[in-house]
């Protein structure tokens, strides 16, 4: 390689060095807002009462009414990352079938908190959930509520 050759090198990588570090710091700051947060629903106020619940080694699902047992809500906290990027909970139909959309109750995250309202009808005796990887078409879990008659 030439002496003119290796200048023309020398400065296509400093450019280079330079230009890469700036490109990716104003494509960060050009983002409006965190994709993750345009997704994430506010978190429902926790009803007062848990009527039932069920734990695995990954999720703990409650199931929670109100004093009078006319609202109910699905309370389901994840303890450690799924395996799977999309976990939804579904009512579990059964039968070994995949559950269909009047079954969804909601999408889960990789980790933390998460509250559904569930109709009154559901809220009562027991509840078979199932937590469904959407992409693969394949259950993770299934969890029984056992909850029994609350009031009607």
């Amino acid at each position: 390689m030439i002496a003119k050759l290796r200048k023309r090198h020398l400065m296509a990588w400093l450019g280079l060095a330079l230009a890469l570090p700036m490109g990716v710091i104003f494509a960060l700051l050009s983002i409006k807002e965190r994709p993750v947060a345009a997704y994430q629903q506010p978190l429902a106020e926790a009803l007062s009462k848990i009527v039932a619940s069920a734990q695995n080694e990954n999720v703990l699902i409650n199931l929670r009414s109100d004093r009078q047992n006319q609202q109910y809500q699905i309370e389901v906290i994840v303890l450690k990352p799924m395996a799977t990027p999309s976990p939804s909970l579904f009512y579990d139909p059964g039968m070994d079938t995949a559950p269909l959309a009047q079954h969804f109750i909601g999408t889960l995250g990789p980790r933390g908190l998460y509250r559904f309202p569930i109709r009154r009808d559901h809220g009562e005796g027991n509840l078979h959930l199932v937590v469904f990887d959407v992409i693969k078409k394949e259950p993770i879990y299934h969890l029984q509520l056992k909850g029994g008659q609350h009031g009607s």
